[in-house]
């Protein structure tokens, strides 16, 4: 999703120096967090996940989604990181709606490593990650607009 125009080259050079700061050095974090172009950490995101040697989501997983239409089914370091990165979701989606569905699928792709066309077939993938997102949404709405956190995770 990147663009390679020259402020595409900028952002990909950005979030290479930030990838190799975090593996080489302490440092890494505190630079990390002193980044606030989105761009830049959206790219280190999906270059993360496009890098693990396994994907979150094995065919199994994605079997047992489609059976159980929950998170729920998943062990829970796969749920918490699926819930943390439908947490940056939401953020973003809430501020461009439109771009929602687009966002999905790139997150279904990079969970699974299927291509776009399986990712794309996978309507209960979709469901389900579209339900968790709703509940990500809806929590964080709560917790930061100021109501009661009873009952939060």
């Amino acid at each position: 999703m990147a663009d390679h125009g020259p402020r595409g080259e900028t952002v990909l050079q950005r979030s290479a120096l930030l990838q190799e700061e975090l593996n080489s050095s302490d440092g890494g974090w505190a630079l990390l967090v002193t980044e606030s172009e989105p761009q830049v950490l959206s790219c280190l995101l999906w270059t993360w996940l496009d890098r693990l040697r396994e994907p979150v989501l094995s065919g199994e997983d994605v079997d047992s989604l489609r059976n159980r239409r929950s998170l729920s089914a998943l062990k829970k370091p796969q749920r918490h990181t699926i819930y943390c990165l439908l947490s940056c979701v939401s953020t973003v989606t809430s501020l461009c709606p439109h771009r929602e569905d687009a966002v999905l699928q790139r997150l279904a792709r990079a969970l699974t490593r299927q291509p776009q066309e399986e990712v794309g077939t996978s309507a209960t993938l979709m469901k389900v990650l579209k339900a968790s997102l709703r509940e990500t949404f809806h929590k964080h709405t709560h917790l930061g607009g100021g109501g009661s956190s009873k009952g939060s995770a």
